[in-house]
């Protein structure tokens, strides 16, 4: 015995998969990786830039960050500060005290009374600033050694490529 035959003749089987091919172009996924597809092929055929050319990946990987906003783009383009303080708090330096920065661990709005216009203020501000960004950065650095090492006890042994690849980050 076997199995009990979906499709008892080629034609069937024939309407079955136009039917399956019909309602996959009607969903909202057809109708996306359709889009992307004939971008890709007229980019192939008009366009004069090579990667487009060469890679139907890279244009629809351009084409979804075209769609995030502009503002956005510039906010992950920025680059991480370079002062000695950013660098401290980055390494976990013991020089540093983190034991007022809890409050700012959290999303806004902060319940703090509103600071003075004063230069020192900006100055502290500034600081402050430099002082989150290398402690989130540490702080996401430690999750990916924390993940690599839960996957190492569940799946098995990593590769040391894959593992310099997910701390760099």
């Amino acid at each position: 015995m076997g199995r009990k035959p979906k499709y008892h003749s080629p034609e069937e089987r024939l309407a079955a998969s136009r039917a399956q091919k019909a309602q996959y172009a009607g969903s909202v996924r057809g109708r996306m990786k359709r889009k992307d597809s004939n971008a890709v092929a007229y980019m192939r055929s008009h366009g004069r830039r090579a990667a487009y050319n060469a890679s139907p990946a890279i244009y629809a990987a351009n084409r979804r960050l075209k769609s995030l906003p502009p503002a956005l783009i510039a906010l992950a383009a920025t680059a991480l500060p370079t002062s000695d303080i950013f660098y401290d708090a980055l390494q976990g330096c013991t020089v540093l005290d983190e034991s007022e920065l809890i409050p700012w661990d959290y999303e806004p709005p902060y319940a703090m009374a509103e600071p003075p216009d004063i230069p020192d203020e900006a100055l502290h501000t500034e600081k402050l600033v430099d002082i989150l960004h290398g402690r989130r950065c540490r702080q996401e650095r430690e999750r990916r050694i924390d993940r690599i090492n839960f996957l190492e006890q569940r799946v098995g042994q990593t590769s040391g490529v894959v593992k310099q690849r997910e701390i760099r980050g």
